[in-house]
């Protein structure tokens, strides 16, 4: 396991104790009033997931590039005319040099793993994020939103508050093409990336979202 996976569960349990352990000192002799256990309970989900977006958001880039890396392969070796021999020829997975792309245990972590993994973090999260703005758009301003989700949207003006799900998909697509171009040309990679900066800067020049 990476060295930022350990710091991003250490973060989510830390933070799931101190929440957890916050609420039962809420709780005081009374704990076993229901209604107050009920609350205790909302409050600390609320907490939790508050600081689960905060681990997320930190952590965005390392997810994405972790889940696009069941997909990165490498060429080693190009045909060759005898009496040359080329020992590795094909695509090799980057995460394990001895494994072929798209065969043997590479292909079910690809399907099991790879696929929903894209989904979920490169798709699903920043529509979930978009979603979430834009429910609460009238309610940016409010000290509560600010307090907890405020970190989401400070940067951005109060009707484009929702553009920091733009950026997370921005970032998927220059981590995508950092990892799918590695096995072409420089030039195109370079290309690429060039291309992605320009529409990017186009939809900053079009929705203007910084305060």
């Amino acid at each position: 396991m990476r060295p930022s996976w350990w710091w991003c569960w250490l973060l989510l349990v830390t933070g799931a104790a101190s929440v957890v352990g916050r609420s039962r000192r809420a709780g005081g002799d009374e704990a076993e009033d229901g209604v107050l256990s009920l609350r205790i309970l909302a409050i600390t989900g609320v907490q939790l997931t508050q600081l689960s977006l905060v681990v997320v958001f930190f952590f965005w880039p390392m997810l994405n590039m972790t889940v696009l890396s069941l997909f990165a392969c490498l060429r080693l070796d190009n045909s060759v005319q005898p009496p040359f021999v080329a020992d590795a020829l094909g695509l090799w997975w980057e995460l394990d040099m001895n494994q072929q792309c798209f065969t043997g245990y590479h292909w079910k972590w690809a399907l099991a793993v790879g696929v929903p993994g894209v989904l979920l973090v490169c798709i699903a999260l920043p529509a979930a994020l978009a979603a979430f703005i834009w429910r609460n758009r009238t309610h940016v301003d409010d000290s509560y939103f600010q307090l907890h989700y405020g970190f989401l949207v400070r940067s951005y003006r109060k009707d484009r508050a929702w553009y920091e799900a733009v950026v997370c998909f921005q970032t998927s697509a220059v981590i995508a093409i950092s990892i799918f171009t590695a096995q072409t040309h420089l030039h195109y990679q370079a290309l690429a990336l060039t291309g992605a900066f320009a529409l990017m800067g186009l939809l900053l020049a079009v929705f203007k979202p910084h305060a």
